[in-house]
């Protein structure tokens, strides 16, 4: 913009019969356009987690690495979770208070289906980014327990989240990224 009333140089925002308030519109259209960019653009950057909570009683142990003085950026926490378990883990968050939503979902194909449904219900212009975990409970005793912890060390911290953020703001061909050392090959199902 270069002025109010420049009249004889023909740069003007002042309403004339020719135009009315057309350059003024035209000005507050062209603000509005960049202050709903920005916010989108800010907007955008919040990560969504979403839990798969089918073992309530690892709740506390999955959210422990995510507590809110560790994640510094901005972030809303989805919990898909069976519909009797639901009063124990609104209960969970309310006695601590947090908030999450949480979604009722059916078990199916372990937390594939959860997460889908998860997937369906984010407004993607406000979440950039999703951390997907779940209350992993496996076979095998104290190897379970430390799968499930080296797990959780690895998606989770807020040091290893903050890496992977930037990662994926900086390679915008990246995906989807995961903790390699639990990475598996497909060759021995094929076929």
């Amino acid at each position: 913009l270069n002025a109010w009333n420049e009249w004889g140089e023909g740069a003007h925002l002042e309403p004339d019969r020719r135009y009315g308030y057309a350059n003024l519109e035209a000005t507050r259209m062209a603000r509005l356009r960049v202050a709903l960019r920005h916010d989108q653009e800010a907007e955008s950057q919040r990560v969504a987690i979403v839990v798969h909570a089918y073992y309530d009683d690892l709740l506390e142990e999955c959210l422990g690495w995510l507590s809110r003085d560790r994640l510094d950026f901005p972030h809303d926490i989805i919990i898909t979770a069976l519909l009797d378990k639901i009063p124990a883990i609104e209960g969970f968050f309310a006695s601590r208070g947090l908030s999450a939503a949480v979604l009722p979902v059916v078990n199916r194909g372990r937390d594939v289906a959860p997460f889908l449904k998860a997937l369906r219900s984010l407004d993607y212009r406000r979440y950039g980014r999703i951390l997907k975990l779940h209350t992993k409970r496996s076979g095998g005793g104290a190897l379970g327990h430390s799968w499930r912890q080296s797990l959780y060390k690895m998606l989770a911290n807020a040091d290893g989240v903050k890496a992977a953020l930037a990662m994926l703001d900086r390679h915008s061909d990246i995906g989807v990224i995961g903790p390699s050392e639990h990475l598996l090959s497909m060759q021995q199902f094929l076929g």
